[in-house]
């Protein structure tokens, strides 16, 4: 008995002895409690402001404009294990996160081209995105870093590649891992039995079914220890779109590099990825996968070894051309329709559409993540252009390059409320295949949401001192403009008007440029052309 109040003693030490260097984790705690409705000996948060402050209360209940005392003070009220270990677990992350920032600073790594690919994978402007994981969270591991001296010379490389199944509560499970090391031998090809019911094996992508798991007996955890054993401090593991296969494992480790984040593209957005077939064919000159079939997770785990050997031994890759397949006609036709939340039904895609278009839109496909897909079916290309010209919606593109809108939406929900919904709608074809030309590099094609007429018309309409409340789509049919706000210090100056990559472009650029150097004359005008020429932006 004596024994167990010691560990609960111990446990609640975690509990105290917040200094102001702890500030944001208190905030994170006390906001974690918010949203997991923690009570502790004074209730809830809520409660809890109320009982310390009777003139406020709760008032003031967003945690960043509390006193540190008081998110202490509610952080000392919990009693439940489950929740004393929460925040346990969030020191423990904290500490370490500080420890490896520490390392960073006092103890780098060498400059040595195994340490400029993880360099390289870390400085990536998604990579703070992609592996912001939650190691703080109940089943998670975190690596230790090391210090430099940890690491071997030539530093010790592990490539891992991961195979998952959907289980209840749409949740990816590990059912296949495989790990070789620098010189390409198998390390790890282990098979794992899933935690809760599958709902599907996706087959067509693993190459697995239920007969190949029937007899497995090696558990979630016991899986997560092995890799975690093949983690040792100076280790960097490698994998192509790595992020997938750690949060799956629900393990933390900071030296990685990630073969989707290394490679620079040609006449592609920064944030494009490859599939590591293309990249396989793009950067060692082979196919490794035949087309249609299921993955190989050993391969897998080799092509982005193989990957990184190429890119340590030659040097850093020239930009990369990857291209892509031509689409068909039929494929032409349609237009994709994604991340589609799960309310939602054909019946409501449908008026994202004008009325005088008619099209078949497939059963939404929701199979592998929360969000469905599915396909507008026009009856040739030039209606399913026309179609997608008058989407309302945010233009943008994908990492292909191919156009795609982002649309807003009123439904009524399955609590019969109406709300405000997102989906994206793609063209089927990128830029260089629906103009048939190669683009220069930093050109920018305009799509024909506003043709150039249209686009000169308004300028005019400004010179004349008229400033246009909608804008005109080809079809003669109008939208009001004046919700959309001005993106501030777009084009803020002349300089900026004539150089910027992304700026739009139509084919009577000499007409434009000559209207802009008359309203240069005359202040009024200049400000009017700048607000018209951001309204134009903001439809890309």
């Amino acid at each position: 008995m004596g024994e167990h109040q010691h560990e609960e003693e111990v446990d609640r030490s975690s509990l105290s002895g917040f200094t102001a260097a702890d500030r944001e984790i208190l905030v994170a705690l006390v906001k974690a409690a918010q949203i997991g409705k923690i009570k502790g000996s004074k209730g809830e948060w809520k409660d809890f402001l109320e009982a310390i402050d009777k003139k406020r209360g709760a008032s003031i209940s967003d945690p960043a404009r509390r006193s540190l005392h008081v998110l202490s003070s509610f952080i000392e009220t919990f009693t439940s294990s489950k929740d004393i270990q929460m925040v346990r677990r969030r020191r423990l992350w904290q500490a370490t996160k500080k420890n490896n920032e520490h390392l960073e600073v006092t103890d780098p790594w060498g400059k040595t081209p195994e340490q400029e690919l993880v360099r390289s994978t870390f400085e990536h402007p998604r990579f703070k995105i992609l592996y912001n994981f939650p190691s703080y969270d109940e089943g998670w591991v975190q690596t230790k870093r090391g210090r430099s001296t940890d690491a071997s010379n030539p530093e010790r490389l592990l490539s891992l590649d991961c195979e998952m199944v959907l289980c209840e509560g749409e949740v990816h499970e590990v059912v296949q891992i495989c790990v070789v090391d620098r010189k390409l031998e198998t390390l790890m090809n282990l098979l794992v039995k899933p935690s809760t019911a599958v709902v599907d094996y996706l087959t067509h992508i693993t190459g697995l079914s239920a007969e190949d798991l029937e007899n497995i007996t090696c558990s979630q955890l016991e899986a997560q220890n092995q890799v975690r054993k093949l983690l040792k401090p100076g280790t960097i593991l490698i994998g192509h779109s790595l992020y997938h296969d750690l949060k799956a494992l629900k393990i933390h480790h900071d030296r990685v590099i990630d073969t989707s984040l290394i490679f620079k593209h040609h006449k592609r957005p920064e944030g494009y990825s490859p599939s590591l077939s293309n990249l396989c064919k793009a950067v060692l000159g082979f196919d490794f996968r035949q087309e249609g079939k299921p993955h190989n997770c050993l391969d897998d785990a080799i092509i982005p070894m193989q990957l990184v050997l190429h890119e340590i031994e030659h040097g850093p890759s020239d930009p990369l051309r990857i291209i892509m397949p031509k689409t068909s006609e039929e494929k032409n036709s349609q237009l994709f329709i994604h991340k589609v939340p799960s309310f939602i039904s054909t019946f409501d895609l449908r008026q994202i559409f004008p009325i005088e278009y008619q099209c078949e839109i497939e059963p939404i496909n929701r199979r592998n993540s929360k969000m469905g897909t599915t396909f507008a079916m026009f009856k040739s290309r030039e209606e399913a252009d026309s179609a997608f010209d008058l989407v309302d919606g945010k233009l943008g593109e994908d990492s292909w390059g191919r156009m795609q809108k982002l649309v807003i939406f009123s439904v009524a929900s399955r609590l019969g409320k109406v709300e405000n919904v997102e989906v994206c709608v793609r063209k089927m074809q990128d830029r260089s295949e629906s103009s048939n030309e190669e683009l220069e590099d930093g050109e920018i094609q305009v799509t024909n949401i506003i043709n150039s007429n249209a686009c000169l018309n308004m300028c005019a309409s400004v010179l004349n001192g008229e400033m246009p409340s909608k804008r005109r789509f080809p079809n003669g049919e109008a939208e009001d403009t004046r919700k959309i706000k001005r993106t501030p210090d777009v084009y803020d100056d002349q300089h900026n008007l004539e150089h910027r990559h992304d700026a739009p472009r139509c084919e009577h650029i000499e007409e434009i440029e000559n209207l802009k150097r008359q309203l240069k004359a005359r202040d009024v005008e200049v400000q009017a052309l700048q607000k018209l020429v951001a309204s134009l932006q903001r439809l890309q």
